[in-house]
């Protein structure tokens, strides 16, 4: 049995270079085919051109599009890497709800990384405005914003600290405190 196997490899070569020397005869029989066809004129050729390349800007305005819509699935992604995680909770680290929420508005509107967001100009801007008006908000007395008694010393003290009276308001308040002289009665 081994024999037969080595005579049966011995003649595939032999039927192997049978076969190229057709497929050769072949290929040169088809050559000779597609060279006697009617040649395509000038201006078929330069409209096929101009389809082509408008096909390929085409194909290229398609593959930016994709690029830029599989750049922002990355953040929708529902797979988390832990290490952007942690990174964006350092971000997060001493901001309250409303700084939290414009970081990731930013974030998105300009379409960088919530770290970027942060290090931004503008945001540095809206922050210090914001932690100006929580601070006056703080210094504002309970009383008020509740529309609570405002004829109190400690609530007239507290009004005119954080700015909220009127220029009338406040040349009343040092005149009654003492602080002022009134000038407008020695007349």
């Amino acid at each position: 049995m081994a024999n037969e196997n080595v005579e049966e490899t011995t003649q595939n070569p032999e039927e192997e270079e049978t076969s190229a020397s057709l497929s050769e005869e072949e290929t040169s029989e088809e050559v000779q085919e597609t060279s006697t066809e009617p040649a395509v004129s000038q201006r078929e050729l330069e409209e096929v051109r101009k389809q082509n390349e408008q096909l390929y800007a085409r194909l290229k305005k398609t593959e930016e599009k994709l690029d830029k819509v599989s750049k922002t699935s990355q953040y929708s992604s529902s797979v988390l890497d832990p290490e952007d995680m942690s990174r964006t909770l350092a971000t997060f680290e001493g901001l309250d709800a409303d700084e939290r929420t414009r970081l990731i508005q930013e974030s998105r509107l300009k379409d960088v990384s919530i770290e970027d967001a942060r290090k931004d100009e503008d945001f540095a801007l809206w922050q210090q405005a914001h932690k100006r008006k929580v601070e006056r908000e703080k210094v504002t007395s309970p009383s008020t914003k509740q529309g609570i008694d405002t004829s109190s010393p400690k609530a007239k003290v507290a009004r005119f600290s954080s700015g909220q009276m009127s220029s009338e308001e406040e040349e009343k308040f040092l005149i009654e405190t003492g602080i002022m002289k009134d000038y407008s009665k020695d007349k």
